[in-house]
């Protein structure tokens, strides 16, 4: 059975979506025919050539992506022919059904393209998977959009697969733990499927990606989180699994058979230094073989990142570590639930800048609990650490994770998740973007480089705050005129 997988924008465009490559072999393995569309690749393409902003920031402060009347009145009158010849592909195709891989910031469009898939053939399948299907409520959200046909909720490396096998068998969609039929609401329970064993998924399958448009292959070595920052679901969610240096180290080799001249990787995991063991291991197994390639990857600031492991690290390949520093403060680390302290966190971005590995520091601006005093820390962090620092990674702080709880963290209601406030009133969006500023201006003053959201450098950011202020205020007379 044919099956095409999507990805849409807007998402990282310098990398191949890893799970459209995971399940992808496991299909082909099990005899199905699989076609990739990666339209966030291709619409960021033609967007930064076109010179179109929307394309060059990651979304999490603009609006463009992430609300449909937003991507209404800016993103689909701009590139609706560009989605009508997407959809027409995938049609033409002759796929049974098309799968989906959603993120917080691709789900609007996402939902777009399923329905115009759906009008133009209902009996196309459209099922959704992947990060924004891992909340029960936002699953049924979909659900009930009437596009979607079916969503796997939480990890679907077993349950895509048994679906289109059971689908190939009897033609119709059958529901397990973690499959949601649109067409049978008893199926509308908050279950997950059996998570896989690491160590036994098949190799990621490129096949359908254009490997030369991107910096790399992506890869894992784990899932979940081993700590518990109050931020952050990952290690809330799902039980921290790895894989053994072993099978890491097996598959770096057969994706370098498969494709010679990628030999770049970047490791998806949350953290790549979860299992400090396993990740010697691999970095002894890459230096035995002589391997040519080069590596980065997420990792936490821990003890065990000596400097021999992170030399070590450095001759396997790593060239890149971007640490979760997120804070100057003590106080601030704890309240967060970060298991480290300044000093440590100095100590290992001292020694991984030594070991010749690039550091990048990511900080959060504006945690609730922060003060003048904690943030003045923090920029002082900065400047002790500068020559350390390859890149500063900032970004302001949303409370997605701390709605349940306001009355730990002195918020008030909120009607927005970036918008919010302090009950105090000491903490606001414009008093987080005005700290931003003064994080840039710090940071410059250090030599610094500072990458905000991934997609913004320093040098137009004048601008930029003066536009994130300009939405807040028509946020602002949109809510009170609506409470009026």
């Amino acid at each position: 059975m044919r099956t095409s997988l999507v990805v849409c924008p807007q998402w990282d465009s310098t990398l191949p979506a890893l799970p459209l490559a995971l399940l992808a072999a496991r299909l082909r393995a099990e005899g199905h025919e699989v076609d990739i569309f990666d339209m966030n690749k291709e619409l960021s393409r033609r967007g930064q050539a076109a010179c179109d902003p929307d394309f060059r920031q990651f979304p999490t402060l603009d609006t463009a992506w992430t609300d449909r009347d937003s991507t209404a009145g800016r993103i689909i009158p701009a590139y609706q022919g560009h989605f009508d010849s997407f959809v027409s592909a995938v049609l033409a195709s002759g796929a049974r059904v098309a799968g989906f891989t959603t993120y917080f910031s691709n789900s609007v469009m996402s939902l777009h393209v399923a329905g115009m898939l759906k009008k133009r053939d209902p009996k196309l399948l459209v099922v959704f998977g992947g990060p924004a299907c891992s909340k029960f409520h936002d699953c049924l959200d979909f659900l009930k959009t009437g596009s979607v046909d079916a969503v796997f909720h939480g990890e679907a490396d077993h349950t895509f697969p048994r679906f289109m096998e059971r689908l190939a068998a009897t033609g119709k969609a059958q529901a397990e733990p973690g499959v949601l039929l649109r067409d049978d609401p008893s199926t509308w329970k908050d279950e997950l499927g059996a998570c896989p064993d690491l160590e036994h998924l098949p190799f990621a399958d490129f096949t359908g990606f254009h490997l030369p448009d991107y910096r790399g292959k992506t890869i894992q070595s784990c899932r979940g989180c081993i700590r518990s920052c109050v931020f952050c679901d990952w290690g809330k969610r799902k039980e921290y699994r790895r894989m053994t240096g072993r099978r890491v180290h097996a598959e770096i080799v057969h994706q370098l058979r498969r494709d010679p001249e990628v030999t770049h990787f970047f490791f998806c995991d949350s953290l790549t230094n979860g299992a400090i063991p396993e990740l010697s291991s691999f970095c002894d197994a890459v230096i035995a073989d002589g391997l040519a390639l080069s590596w980065e990857g997420y990792a936490i600031v821990r003890e065990e990142m000596s400097p021999g492991l992170l030399r070590k690290m450095r001759q396997a390949g790593c060239r890149l570590l971007i640490y979760g520093i997120e804070s100057g403060s003590a106080r601030v680390l704890k309240d967060m639930r970060k298991y480290s302290a300044p000093e440590l966190n100095a100590r290992v971005l001292r020694d991984t800048a030594a070991a010749g590995i690039g550091v990048v520091t990511a900080l959060m601006v504006g945690f609730p609990t922060e003060t003048e005093q904690d943030f003045e820390e923090t920029l002082t962090f900065i400047r002790s650490n500068s020559g350390h620092a390859r890149i500063l990674a900032p970004s302001l702080f949303t409370i997605h994770e701390l709605l349940g709880m306001p009355d730990r963290y002195g918020l008030a209601p909120a009607d927005d998740v970036l918008y919010w406030r302090t009950r105090d009133g000491r903490n606001t969006f414009p008093a987080r973007v005005e700290r931003l500023r003064r994080l840039f201006d710090t940071a410059a003053s250090c030599g610094v480089r500072v990458d905000f959201e991934g997609r913004v450098s320093a040098v137009s950011m004048a601008s930029y705050f003066d536009s994130f202020l300009e939405r807040y205020r028509h946020w602002e007379e949109y809510r009170t005129g609506r409470r009026a």
